[in-house]
Parts: structure tokens; C-alpha cells; sequence
């Protein structure tokens, strides 16, 4: 029996490898060239939270707290692998965001470099294998280039889709490589997927689409798609989809560990109420399923960040596009019936469409109040399974153009090198729209995109750069567009009290409280205008029913800033021995050197009486 790593490479051992991996470099390079300038932007939208304000990434001592208890803060989803590549580089002192860009650009040429020579593979049977490395690169190069795919790259926290996207596909390679009999194959694959899964959850619709991608490739030349033909294709595989069984079940056992029965998905499961009865339901999952074969078939329009659509879903909005995908569906579906050529392109069609179900808010994506997500980051690697089938695609179209014009090749030629300088412009035009979060709100605000969460990053980036009077304005729009959402609230009261305005900031704060009792910084800045104004009583109040609140609450990691404030209100009560007590434990939780100092001090200043 050859040793494992002879039965990996030799399959590729058949020539044609060389200009393969020529061409899978050159697609790499051209890839990074054309994304180089992303690495100048800035961390933007929740890029800031863990590679900035949050210490606890940036501590290796603390790296169980980052992986078991981060999440459950937010409980989207168990991604150890991808926050572990966030949390080496903070460990290796890195806090720019440059390096962080560069990392994302190297992993999506990454992707490139693997989808061209997955392509090859699927392609190496070719008498020409020169011109089964041509179409390889060229499928590499167009996936690499799609303008939908620029969201995931130029946006640090697009690292989740671009690391499932690779594990994704070393696993199709390694399931197109690997001899289909034996264990070695279905351990291989099922280990990859393991690692995308605990890079993304979404990585499920890989075991959707694994079988339409077995159906088009295992044998395409073979006769009709019919019952046999699927009963062969499951028993040929079966050990792959056994192995792919057993990580699922091992997955869903550690999402059980660390969120309990919900598996963290109470968030979703609760935002069933927002989307209302069934027939909203059937409209939100064709609506994001069109969006997506729309930006996959012709990414040259507007792509703002995580488009939503409004709750409840106006049909007339999305109809024609439901229509037009539909129609693209059933064509495709009519090919699986005509040749083999048509039959794989149809096939793996089928296969890209799979891999959407867990993104098309069949269970709504988690999202903001009154809103569903469809964003373009979710193509990354369903995008890679469609681009399988960009050498059948040429094929037929080249066919098509022979017997119409006189030099098909030539003319298929400029419409690929015509559709590749169109991508890079379109790159190279949005990557300053998401320079910072300025820039990129601003813009999807100007585009129609006048969602409240955007107002609130507006206004929380004019904060960050002393601009409150901006803020003010920005999160005036927020309010004015949900009133009923207490965080719109908070936020106009953080701009008020950056301006100066007390009794307004106070309103808007209270106001926040009463949407929202679990608004823990709400609180405290009501307790901090109280502590200023000398209502220290007031203050004290505030201050305890927040920590009787603390486990409820939206911040549960402000705990030491609550005592910090809990012990000066205290202090000027002149309740020292409380004081000391609420002081000493905000010092033992302080997260880092600033609020250290300021507990040492207030410390210090009650020694003597002590």
C-alpha cells in the first residue's frame, strides 16, 4: 500500500501539472495586485470590537475566556479557528489594521490558487491538458475578480468567509484527488470540512451541495441522470458522507457544550416573529436566493455592505427578481436533461444554489430589528462552486458562437478579457468606500440603504474622531427611524453629552432605559450625569440596580467600570468601608492599564482613613 502523501500527489503526476501551478501562481498574483491597495483602509463596522476594544483577544493568558465565553455574548455561531488567526496576530503585537488586510488579501489568492487547481483536476482527463490548465486559470482569475466577493476581502471581518471558503475547497480537492474506495478519501474531506465549520458556521451547505458535485463529475460522460445513476453516484461515496455525518454530529456536540440546548440559535429562532406569517417566510427565502444568483451572474451594480430587506417584505419590490431567477432556475434544470457538457454545468449550478440554504434566512440570518440580511460575503464559496463549471460554460458558449460568427475563440476572448477589466475597475472604485466607517456608511446611506444600524455606525464613527455635533445628526436619523429601538437612544445621549447638552443627553439616555432595561451603559452614564450634578444618592442607586441587572445585561464585561463608579458614589456618601470593598473589586477586574490606575488612586485616596 503507497504511504499517504504518495497517494495525494500522485494523482496530480500526469503532466500538465507545471503550467497547472504556472498558471494558479499568475491568477494568485494578479489577485493580490489588484486587491493591494485594501491593506491603507481602516478597521470598520465590527472589526472594532474584537481587534480593538476588547482586551480579552489581546491576551494569550486569556484565550479560553475569547473562545468559550465571546461567543456566547454573541451567539452567532463557535468560530475558534477564524478568531484564532485574529488572535495571533494581536499576540504578535500587531493593532494597525494593515496587517490584518494583508492576511485577508493572501487568504482570498489563496482560494484563487486552490479553485484553479481544483478545476484542473476535474479538467485532467483532457487530451489537451494545455488547454485544461488555460480554462483552470481562467475560471481561477474570474472567481478571484468577481466584484461580489470584494466585500469578504477588503473587510478584516470577512476573514470567517474567506478561511471556510479555503477548508471548503482543500476539502473538494481532496475528494476529487483521492481514490473514491477506502477510509483515507472520507476522513480527509470530512477533516477539512471540520475545519470550516469551526470557521464558519455556514460551511453546512457544503454537505448540500457535495452530491450535485459528485453527480456532475463522478463519471459526466455516463448516461441520462436518472434514479440508478443517483443510486451509484450515493454508493460510490458513501463512506465520504458517512464521514461528513459523524463531524456534524461531532460539531453540533460542541455547539451544545458551550450554548446548552438552544445550540445558539435563539436568536434566529426568535426573529421568526419578526418575519411575520408563511407567505413572508417563502418571499424572504426567495428574495435572498435571487439576490444572490443575481450578484453571481451580474455583480456590475450597486453592492452595498449586508443589504437588508425591510420587514414586512413589499412582493412587488422583489418579485421581478424572484421571476428573473426563477427563470434561470428552470433553464438550467431543462439542461440537466440535454448533454453531458450541459448536464455538469447544470448539475454544479444546482450544487452553488445548495450551498446558499443556510444564507437564504431560511432561518433569518441574525440580523437587526425589522430587517433580513442577504450580504455578498456569503458567496465566497458557493461562487467557488459555480466557477467549476466555468470550463463547460466556455465550452457551450463557444459552440454557440461558432455557428453564429466566424472566429468564436477570438470573440469569447474579449467578452472574458472585456468582463475581467470591468471587475478590476469595479474592485479598484469600491475599495475606498470602505476606507473607514465613514466613508462606507455614508455610502450605503446615499445608495438607499437607510437602515437605523447604519445612522448608528455613522454617528459612532463621527464620536471616534470628536465630531459630536455630526453624531447628533446621524443618530437623530437613527431615532426618527426607529424610536422603538433603545440603543438609537443611548447613542443620541452619548452625542448630547459630547456637546455639553446634560439635560438632553439625561432624556435620551432614560428614554434608551425604558425601551431597554438591559442598556448597561445607558445606566451608567445616567449615573455619571447624577455623580457630576453631586446627586450622588441618585448615582449610588443607578449604580446598584445595574449590578442586580449585570447578568441580563447587554455589557456584562463594563463590571468593573460599574464598581469603579459604584465606590466614588460611595465614597462621597461617605460610606468608606462600602467604598473600599466596590474599589478594590473594579481593580481585580479592570481591563487595562487606565482603569487599573484610576482604582489604585481612588484606593489611595481612602488609606488614610481607613
Amino acid at each position: 500500500m503507497q504511504p499517504l502523501p504518495s497517494r495525494i500527489v500522485r494523482p496530480f503526476l500526469n503532466g500538465g501539472l507545471i503550467a497547472a501551478l504556472s498558471g494558479a501562481m499568475m491568477v494568485s498574483l494578479l489577485v493580490l495586485v489588484t486587491y493591494w491597495p485594501a491593506r491603507e483602509n481602516g478597521f470598520v463596522w465590527d472589526d472594532w470590537v474584537p481587534l480593538v476594544d476588547s482586551p480579552v483577544f489581546r491576551d494569550p493568558a486569556r484565550w479560553r475566556e475569547a473562545m468559550l465565553t465571546a461567543p456566547l455574548k454573541d451567539p452567532v455561531g463557535v468560530r475558534p479557528f477564524a478568531m484564532l488567526s485574529f488572535m495571533f496576530q494581536l499576540w504578535a503585537g500587531q493593532r494597525e489594521p494593515g496587517p490584518f488586510h494583508v492576511v485577508n488579501l493572501s487568504i482570498h489568492a489563496a482560494n484563487a490558487f486552490l479553485l484553479v487547481v481544483l478545476v484542473w483536476r476535474v479538467l485532467a482527463p483532457d487530451p489537451s491538458r494545455r488547454k485544461a490548465a488555460l480554462a483552470a486559470a481562467l475560471s481561477g482569475l474570474v472567481y478571484g475578480l468577481h466584484p461580489a466577493l470584494t466585500e469578504p476581502v477588503v473587510w478584516i471581518s470577512g476573514r470567517y468567509d474567506l478561511m471556510m471558503t479555503f477548508f471548503l475547497l482543500l476539502a473538494l480537492l481532496l475528494d476529487r484527488t483521492l481514490p473514491a474506495g477506502g477510509w483515507t478519501r472520507a476522513l480527509l474531506v470530512s477533516a477539512a470540512f471540520v475545519s470550516a465549520v469551526l470557521s464558519k458556521e455556514t460551511a453546512v451547505g457544503f454537505l448540500l451541495a457535495l452530491p450535485f458535485v459528485h453527480l456532475a463529475l463522478d463519471r459526466p460522460q455516463a448516461g441520462p441522470l436518472n434514479r440508478a445513476r443517483l443510486a451509484e453516484t450515493l454508493v460510490r461515496n458513501y463512506r465520504v458522507y458517512a464521514a461528513l455525518l459523524l463531524a456534524s454530529v461531532l460539531y453540533l456536540a460542541v455547539r451544545l457544550a458551550v450554548f446548552g440546548t438552544s445550540l445558539g440559535m435563539q436568536r434566529m429562532v426568535t426573529q421568526f416573529g419578526d418575519v411575520g406569517p408563511p407567505g413572508q417566510r417563502i418571499l424572504a427565502v426567495a428574495a435572498s436566493l435571487s439576490q444572490y444568483v443575481g450578484d453571481a451572474l451580474w455583480p456590475f451594480r450597486n453592492r452595498i455592505p449586508s443589504r437588508s430587506f425591510p420587514l414586512p417584505i413589499d412582493a412587488t419590490d422583489v418579485l421581478p427578481m424572484i421571476a428573473a431567477s426563477a427563470g434561470v432556475l428552470v433553464a438550467v434544470i431543462l439542461a440537466a436533461r440535454a448533454g453531458a457538457a450541459r448536464r455538469v454545468q447544470a448539475l454544479l449550478f444546482l450544487a452553488f444554489v445548495a450551498s446558499l440554504v443556510p444564507v437564504s434566512n431560511l432561518l433569518p440570518l441574525p440580523g437587526r430589528i425589522g430587517e433580513l440580511w442577504a450580504a455578498s460575503r456569503y458567496l465566497a464559496f458557493p461562487l467557488a462552486v459555480l466557477f467549476l463549471a466555468a470550463p463547460f460554460t466556455f465550452h457551450i458558449v463557444e459552440k454557440w458562437l461558432s455557428r453564429h460568427f466566424s472566429y468564436p475563440r477570438s470573440l469569447l476572448a474579449v467578452v472574458v478579457i472585456a468582463w475581467l477589466a470591468a471587475s478590476v475597475a469595479d474592485i479598484r472604485a469600491t475599495i475606498p468606500l470602505w476606507k473607514n466607517d465613514g466613508t462606507l456608511n455614508y455610502w450605503a446611506i446615499q445608495n438607499g440603504a437607510r437602515s437605523y444600524w447604519r445612522y448608528q455606525n455613522l454617528g459612532d464613527y463621527y464620536l471616534r474622531i470628536g465630531a459630536p455635533q455630526q453624531a447628533r445628526k446621524a443618530f437623530l436619523s437613527a431615532v426618527n427611524l426607529r424610536s422603538d429601538v433603545g440603543l438609537n437612544w443611548y447613542y443620541l445621549g452619548l452625542a448630547e453629552a459630547g456637546l455639553g447638552n446634560t439635560a438632553q443627553a439625561k432624556d435620551a439616555f432614560r428614554k434608551a432605559l425604558e425601551r431597554d432595561r438591559s442598556l448597561l451603559n445607558a445606566r451608567i452614564n445616567l449615573a455619571k450625569i447624577e455623580l457630576a450634578a453631586g446627586r450622588h444618592g441618585k448615582a449610588a442607586a443607578l449604580l446598584e440596580e445595574s449590578l442586580e441587572r449585570l447578568p441580563q445585561s447587554d455589557r456584562p464585561e463594563q463590571e468593573g467600570v460599574l464598581r469603579y463608579l459604584l465606590g466614588q458614589s460611595y465614597v462621597a456618601l461617605g460610606r468608606r468601608e462600602d467604598a473600599a470593598a466596590q474599589l478594590e473589586a473594579a481593580l481585580a477586574l479592570a481591563r487595562n492599564a487606565g482603569e487599573r490606575d484610576a482604582a489604585e488612586k481612588a484606593l489611595r485616596s481612602l488609606a488614610p482613613t481607613r
